[in-house]
C-alpha cells in the first residue's frame, strides 16, 4: 500500500526550539499516524525520499526516526521493498534481528552515552585501528572514548577511530552531537559519503586495569571484543571501533534461514 497521497508538512509544524530532537519529533508524528490507521498493519510508510520531501531535514534525522519504530517492532524494514507497518501482536513477542546492514544502522543501543574522551592520536598508537582504516603509522586519528550505562551499571566500553581526513569536518562540540547522532552518521553527513558495508570481528580478551576502569569492574575476568569497521559506497574505511562488555551484560542471537533456490 503505497503512500502516493502523501499530505505536504511545513516544518515550522516540527519545533526547533522545543529542546526536543527533530528526529523524536517526526517519529513521534509517524508513531501518532499509525495508531490512528493512517498506515495499518501491513501497509508502507513513505520511503525516505517521501518523507524528506515532508519534513524538508536531513536524511541522517529520517532515518535515525525510523530506526526508533523498528527497534520498537512498530515497523519493520524488507530490503529492496520498503518500510512496513507490522502486525501489533508480532511486534510485541519480535526479538531483535538483522536482515541487512541497514538493520545494524538502525539499531538503538540500550542505555544513556558517556563520552569520556576525544582526542586525535597517532596511527602508531593504535595499530589495530590503523590496519583497519589502511592508514600509514605517521597519520592521525580521531580517538572517541565512551561507554554506555544502564540503571547505574556500565553495559559496554568502545574505542572509536576515525581518519584525519574525514575527521576534520565533524561538528567542534563533538560529545554533545554524540548524544543526538551516533558517530556514523556525524561521519555520513559531513562528508557526503553513503556507509555500504560493515565488517564485523568478535573475539575475547582479558579486563586489563586499562579496560576494567571504564567498565568499572575488577581486572581479570574475560571479556567480549567486538570490531566494526565500516565502508563507504567505495569501499574505503571510514570509521572502526572496538567495543569491549562483560559476557555477563551481552547476549547475542544469530539466526540463519536456508536460502530458497528456485
Amino acid at each position: 500500500m503505497p503512500a502516493s497521497n502523501e499530505k505536504s508538512v511545513s516544518p515550522s509544524e516540527l519545533d526547533q526550539h522545543s529542546g526536543r530532537p527533530v528526529y523524536q519529533q517526526i517519529e513521534a508524528v509517524l508513531r501518532r499516524e499509525i495508531a490512528m490507521g493512517r498506515y495499518p498493519a501491513g501497509a508502507r510508510i513513505p520511503t525516505e525520499e517521501e518523507l524528506l520531501k515532508r519534513f524538508s531535514v536531513s536524511r541522517h534525522t529520517i532515518r535515525l526516526a525510523i530506526s526508533k519504530l523498528v527497534n520498537e517492532g512498530i515497523v519493520v524494514r524488507y530490503a529492496g521493498r520498503g518500510t512496513f507497518v507490522n502486525d501489533p501482536v508480532q511486534a510485541a513477542n519480535r526479538p531483535w534481528g538483522a536482515r541487512s546492514l541497514d538493520d545494524i544502522l538502525d539499531r538503538t543501543h540500550p542505555g544513556d552515552l558517556e563520552v569520556l574522551k576525544v582526542e586525535m592520536v597517532l596511527a602508531l598508537s593504535a595499530p589495530e585501528a590503523a590496519i583497519s582504516l589502511q592508514v600509514g603509522p605517521e597519520e592521525q586519528l580521531l580517538r572517541i572514548d565512551s561507554r554506555r550505562r544502564l540503571r547505574g551499571s556500565v553495559l559496554n566500553y568502545s574505542v572509536a577511530h576515525v581518519p584525519e581526513r574525514l575527521a576534520f569536518k565533524l561538528p567542534g562540540d563533538l560529545p554533545e552531537a554524540l548524544r543526538q547522532n551516533r558517530l556514523l552518521f556525524l561521519v555520513e553527513q559531513a562528508n557526503d559519503l553513503t556507509i555500504d558495508m560493515l565488517r564485523q570481528t568478535s573475539s575475547a580478551c582479558l579486563a586489563t586495569a586499562e579496560l576494567a576502569e571504564p567498565l568499572e569492574m575488577d581486572p581479570g575476568p574475560a571479556l567480549l571484543k567486538f570490531r566494526n569497521t565500516y565502508f563507504d559506497s567505495a569501499d574505503r574505511p571510514v570509521e572502526t571501533s572496538v567495543t569491549y562488555c562483560s559476557p555477563e551484560r551481552h547476549n547475542l542471537t544469530i539466526e540463519l534461514r536456508r536460502e530458497r533456490r528456485s
